[in-house]
């Protein structure tokens, strides 16, 4: 189970690293590389990375909701904003890169592609932070 967790987070933390480099380097990229055709093949990597946060995060809560609890403590604060920051994610990504899909990328509406700025930041931070979390929890439980 240790391997899978440590394939699971490195695999978290390394297409957070590729999306970020992407994002804050795309404006760089010579003329005979199209920056929308490498986000065609990162939406779906990301699109799985974000349904296992989504998962990583659900457990977490789930773990914390079902066991006594003594107020709110930190940990109960962090798996909860964990959590409701992985919905707020998975909702906007599947919803955008559906509509990305559907419009032909290039015809998607000016609301859609003004949401990528938000959701990719979203995605760098959260996919890398819950990456480390899983890393470092490994060999836990």
């Amino acid at each position: 189970m240790d391997l899978f967790k440590k394939g699971l987070a490195a695999y978290l933390v390394g297409i957070s690293m590729v999306t970020a480099a992407h994002f804050i380097l795309s404006s760089f990229y010579p003329d005979g590389l199209d920056a929308g055709q490498l986000w065609d093949i990162l939406n779906p990597l990301m699109a799985v990375a974000t349904v296992a946060v989504m998962a990583v995060h659900w457990v977490r809560k789930h773990r914390l909701d079902s066991g006594s609890q003594d107020g709110i403590t930190r940990e109960y604060l962090e798996a909860n904003i964990a959590f409701y920051a992985a919905a707020l994610l998975t909702v906007w990504l599947f919803w955008n890169w559906f509509d990305a899909i559907a419009a032909g990328g290039e015809q998607q509406g000016q609301t859609h592609r003004i949401l990528w700025t938000l959701i990719d930041p979203l995605f760098i931070i959260l996919v890398g932070v819950t990456g480390c979390h899983v890393w470092r929890n490994a060999s836990r439980q």
